[in-house]
């Protein structure tokens, strides 16, 4: 602390000036010693506490996932039995529990959140329009798309389940679209100068290559909005593949291999996803991170990686790309080797960056949440004692912890995140808690 090392020169000056000048000269090198020795025992000291810093962590704010405020229906006691739902399955946030990715805000003293969800559709013999995903079995259409819901503590939400299609959505594919098959992990900012709504995901498209259909996440969309209920979603995407780490694998030998060792069950092959937006106010941009899940030769062979590249826009529609990728997944050894993906970023009290991300250390291990700092949005520093929430034992993120979107509030991150008791999105709740991740380590 300067204060210490003040009195130091102080009460060293006040001893020397009856000295003669060696002993003065002498006394100041052993202030300067002094002073140095000061400095690196309280750089050991803040680095030993940062990698021990409990306030890091993540503490949940209920042991159980986030409520609906609704009234269950008389229809649920039968699902339950037919889904085997426990009584905390009946009150989770939704039902049905085919969600995931939550973007929250706070909003006018209201939490907002919109998230990926799907939509079911029973046809009884219709011909299925040319979106979504049919299930022939079933004769049944997903629709994969973004729902909304609000609450007044973050812990107890209004639903927009539906109990003929599961979910109500709020913005979903067309017809013929070039995201016909697909919307997701969307994030939602306000540009305060117009109070205008942007909703930035990603779509999903398909392509022909050797007479199979490949499906990938051909760019980020865009929607726009003056209440963030009603949205206006632009024909084309804003931002494309450019680069060969954005661009999709499905023309790879090794992919090829393993969409015939899976029997076709492959049918995404990588590109742009996961957008997370900011809109800077001092500089009068939007500034947005992404994924790109493209070809790496970095790893054992030739393979796909997942890399946060980044963007700005000073209308929210016309994008500049930075030339290289700026953040990827861990080296080896680390939590996050394996991939880091389900990018959230926001600014905190001094205008500094926090990075939440979800990593893996390899296909056997459970997801898990990490935190990066920076000062310029582009160089990242991860935060010691990563990652700062993991799976628990018997709980119901058992299986599975990811998709965080955190909240500034009162110089304290309130994040959500998604989790689940399966290793799969067949069933998955949201929980909340809180962190000081990165705010008390800044250089």
């Amino acid at each position: 602390m300067f204060y210490i090392k003040k009195n130091i020169i102080l009460k060293t000056y006040g001893a020397a000036k009856y000295m003669n000048q060696a002993a003065y000269i002498t006394a100041i090198l052993i202030t300067v010693i002094c002073i140095l020795a000061t400095v690196g025992c309280k750089d050991d000291t803040d680095k030993h506490d940062t990698d021990n810093n409990t306030s890091d962590k993540v503490t949940l704010l209920s042991d159980s996932p986030i409520q609906t405020v609704n009234e269950p229906a008389d229809a649920y006691s039968s699902l339950a039995a037919a889904y085997g739902l426990t009584e905390t399955d009946q009150t989770n946030f939704h039902l049905f529990g085919m969600i995931s990715d939550p973007s929250v805000v706070y909003d006018n003293e209201r939490y907002r959140m919109w998230f990926s969800a799907v939509k079911n559709i029973d046809l009884d013999g219709q011909v299925p329009p040319d979106k979504g995903d049919y299930n022939a079995d079933e004769d049944q259409l997903n629709i994969q798309g973004i729902a909304y819901a609000e609450s007044s503590d973050g812990l107890h939400w209004s639903d927009p389940k539906n109990m003929t299609t599961n979910v109500d959505l709020v913005l979903e594919p067309e017809e013929g679209a070039w995201d016909k098959y697909g919307m997701e992990t969307c994030t939602v900012v306000k540009q305060p100068d117009t109070d205008i709504w942007y909703l930035y995901y990603a779509g999903k498209t398909s392509v022909e290559y050797n007479g199979v259909t490949y499906r990938y996440f051909s760019g980020i969309g865009c929607a726009t909005s003056s209440d963030g209920n009603t949205w206006t979603k632009r024909e084309s995407p804003v931002i494309t593949s450019e680069y060969q780490w954005e661009k999709p694998y499905y023309t790879s030998t090794w992919y090829q291999d393993l969409y015939t060792a899976n029997n076709g069950d492959l049918h995404e092959a990588g590109g742009l996803m996961e957008p997370t937006v900011i809109y800077d106010t001092n500089d009068k941009i939007f500034k947005m991170w992404y994924g790109a899940m493209g070809e790496s030769t970095e790893r054992d062979g030739t393979t796909w990686d997942v890399r946060m590249c980044y963007a700005e826009s000073e209308d929210g529609i016309s994008w500049r790309k930075h030339p290289d990728y700026i953040f990827q997944r861990g080296t080896s050894g680390e939590w996050d080797h394996a991939w880091a993906s389900h990018y959230n970023v926001i600014q905190g009290p001094n205008e500094e960056y926090h990075l939440f991300y979800a990593g893996q250390n390899s296909e056997e291990t459970v997801y898990a949440i990490g935190h990066a700092s920076s000062k310029d949005g582009l160089s990242w520093k991860r935060t010691p004692g990563n990652p700062i929430l993991e799976n628990t034992s018997g709980s119901w993120y058992e299986k599975m912890v990811g998709g965080p979107s955190a909240v500034l509030i009162d110089d304290t991150f309130h994040l959500w995140f998604f989790g689940s008791k399966l290793d799969n999105f067949s069933f998955v709740y949201f929980g909340y808690g809180t962190t000081e991740a990165g705010l008390t380590n800044m250089e």
